[in-house]
């Protein structure tokens, strides 16, 4: 469900020649960030955040992703329902300190449409990168 469920692909420069070693540099790529959970399934990776993972990690901003590895694109999918929910609580804080109704609504607004930005920018280049590794690799 957009916008909290996002799906982003990244074309390769080449077709890959051995889907089992990218999808060993994508697991300890998110081993790295503390990725838990990984469950690897035919040329699917997917993962699970901690709830309490808040961290300046690469994966803090969500709960859980997918990457997908087909024949020359890596297809990485996320979702952000935890923000739906920290926003809210915010911007109930935020309502009820202010007394007015529109701060509360700026404040929902302004969390999930930074965080959202924040988060689409951020595994773009992740995503550009892992391909360029593999690229480099020549994987």
């Amino acid at each position: 469900m957009f916008p909290f469920s996002v799906k982003l692909t990244q074309k390769l420069n080449t077709a890959i020649q051995e889907k089992r070693k990218v999808l060993d540099a994508v697991n300890k790529y998110v081993e790295r960030n503390k990725g838990q959970d990984i469950k690897i399934i035919d040329f699917q990776l997917t993962f699970n955040i901690s709830l309490f993972g808040l961290s300046f990690d690469k994966f803090a901003q969500i709960e859980k992703g997918t990457f997908v590895i087909n024949d020359n694109t890596i297809t990485f999918q996320y979702f952000m329902y935890r923000l739906f929910i920290v926003s809210i609580i915010f911007s109930i804080i935020g309502t009820y300190a202010s007394q007015t109704i529109v701060f509360g609504v700026f404040l929902f607004v302004f969390i999930v449409l930074g965080n959202w930005l924040i988060a689409f920018l951020k595994f773009r280049t992740m995503l550009k990168d892992l391909a360029d590794y593999c690229l480099q690799q020549s994987i």
